[in-house]
């Protein structure tokens, strides 16, 4: 029973958050990388609908994370600038796209691919580097094999 014990113990890949909430502490979603993961999303208008980059940004730093959207630093930058807009209502609503079909379910797609890479970064103790083309061409793959 011990064998199997520290057998399981050594196998489990423990995922250090402390670290990646320091490692993103002053991270931001580059605007490059925005325009990119919008890429093909026609019908997003970003101006006018739920998701932009900030919200694209706390969405991010929360799954990487796993910790709740209030606690993100540009949440609270933004929260203390009076700039929230909606942010809290916003972020709700392209997590719940999650669960659908459409662009904002394609975007909240890209943003957990995009986060499951960053996350990788932090681990690994890499540059907070994310290949949005990467992750886009990776989601338009998924969805055409999805797709009827």
């Amino acid at each position: 029973m011990d064998q199997i014990a520290d057998q399981l113990s050594t196998q489990v890949v423990r995922v250090n958050y402390t670290n990646r909430r320091q490692r993103l502490k002053n991270w931001d979603l580059p605007e490059s990388d925005w325009r990119q993961l919008l890429h093909g999303l026609h019908r997003l208008n970003p101006q006018r609908g739920i998701a932009n980059s900030h919200v694209a940004a706390v969405i991010i730093w929360s799954e990487v994370t796993q910790a709740e959207a209030p606690r993100c630093p540009i949440a609270q930058n933004l929260r203390a600038a009076g700039d929230t807009k909606n942010l809290t209502s916003r972020v709700n609503m392209l997590n719940e796209a999650d669960l659908g079909r459409g662009n904002h379910f394609r975007l909240r797609r890209r943003l957990s691919l995009y986060a499951a890479q960053l996350a990788t970064a932090c681990d690994q103790n890499l540059p907070l580097h994310v290949s949005a083309a990467d992750v886009v061409a990776h989601e338009m793959r998924l969805h055409t094999t999805a797709s009827p």
